[in-house]
């Protein structure tokens, strides 16, 4: 009973750790576009950094399998406690979305109305926030990434929220569903880009941060959840091993071969590699006898466990804080030191930034939560 406790603490631990390893990716591919003059193969090395939103959506697909397994009795006793109670803490976590539009229309406001010269300003447009505030940005291009910076990310995980209890059913009963949802989503891609041009569908499109696009990556975590579930043949370290070589190196092909269609099959790609990644973190548990290398891999691991707080928060540091301290100090170092003087402290402040939002956050979850469960109560005995 210890092992296997012990077992599932460090998959989960692992788990943290591929997180916090994708959510650091994204904040240093943002803190590249910032800084002018940054070493052009710095800046295009950087930029697969954005590759991290993928890993995210990977780990959904198979930790929603997970939870959805231990939940599946919630129907057969003591209905209103148990199912208004997972609802109000889905509804919950949600909060730091509704907080993120505020501050950011707070801050946009205030940067325009003192004059302050920074770019990367938000969408202060009522109806593009109106969209946010409904979660419906993932299907609508005007309003998809710009009130909140990287929102499209929260836009289209709601919508595979919403599509995966049918995911779910439909894999249960078919086990090459996974295929046919990710053939029909490049297929459609593809499609889109014939139609519309492929610039349509190019790196940072709608149609590329949209459901279509990164529903492959969900398919690619319920797969192995599934699979390893039905206790179907493990792949061996050496297997994940090189499924990680050749789809990452198949990944910088598409991606840096500066043709739209490419990016029909990025995602795909590399969700694969990040699955074979996950798989072994699975397997193996990573421990380092080294304490200050094992402090390293706990912060890391904190990252991961708080990755959307960061990545809600993290722009406030990499775009705003950096761009007015370039502003003070680019006329004593170039763009390039500079960029690497900067990077730390702003990943530092992020940190403290995403800290203090978990915690605001956490005590106005509470009250959130019940009184959603009040609500819902009042009207379903109505």
């Amino acid at each position: 009973m210890i092992l296997k406790e012990k077992q599932k603490m460090d998959r989960n631990r692992n788990i943290d750790l591929l997180k916090g390893i994708a959510i650091l990716m994204i904040m240093i591919c943002h803190a590249s576009q910032v800084i002018p003059g940054i070493n052009v193969s710095i800046v295009r090395l950087c930029g697969l950094g954005q590759l991290g939103c993928q890993m995210f959506f990977v780990a959904s697909g198979y930790l929603m399998c997970h939870s959805a397994d231990k939940k599946k009795g919630i129907f057969k006793s003591d209905f209103k406690k148990k199912f208004l109670g997972e609802r109000g803490k889905s509804v919950g976590i949600l909060l730091p979305w509704y907080f993120s539009i505020l501050i950011y229309y707070c801050l946009t406001t205030l940067i325009i109305t003192r004059q302050i010269q920074i770019p990367f300003l938000t969408n202060t447009n009522r109806n593009a926030i109106f969209v946010n505030l409904l979660f419906l940005n993932g299907l609508v291009s005007f309003a998809n990434n710009n009130v909140v910076l990287g929102g499209w990310y929260i836009g289209t995980l709601v919508i595979m929220w919403l599509v995966f209890p049918l995911l779910y059913h439909l894999q249960e009963h078919n086990k090459k569903i996974h295929i046919i949802l990710i053939g029909g989503c490049i297929t459609s891609m593809y499609l889109l880009g014939r139609w519309k041009g492929f610039e349509a569908v190019g790196n940072n499109t709608f149609f590329y941060f949209s459901a279509i696009s990164q529903l492959p990556c969900l398919a690619c975590g319920m797969e192995i959840y599934f699979r390893r579930k039905r206790e179907i043949v493990e792949k061996s370290i050496l297997t994940n091993m090189m499924i990680i070589v050749i789809y990452g190196i198949m990944t910088m092909i598409l991606f840096f071969s500066n043709q739209p269609f490419a990016f029909c099959f990025v995602p795909l790609a590399i969700s694969i590699a990040w699955g074979a990644l996950l798989e072994i973190g699975l397997d193996y548990p990573f421990h380092i006898k080294y304490t200050m290398l094992e402090r390293g891999i706990d912060g890391i691991c904190w990252m991961g466990r708080n990755s959307l707080y960061l990545y809600l928060t993290h722009v406030y540091a990499v775009y705003y804080i950096q761009w007015i301290l370039y502003k003070k100090f680019s006329e004593y170092l170039s763009s390039t030191v500079l960029f690497a003087v900067l990077l730390p402290v702003c990943i530092g402040v992020a940190i403290g930034f995403s800290f203090i939002f978990s915690k605001v956050v956490s005590k106005c979850r509470k009250v959130w939560s019940s009184l959603i469960i009040v609500f819902c109560k009042y009207f379903l005995e109505k």
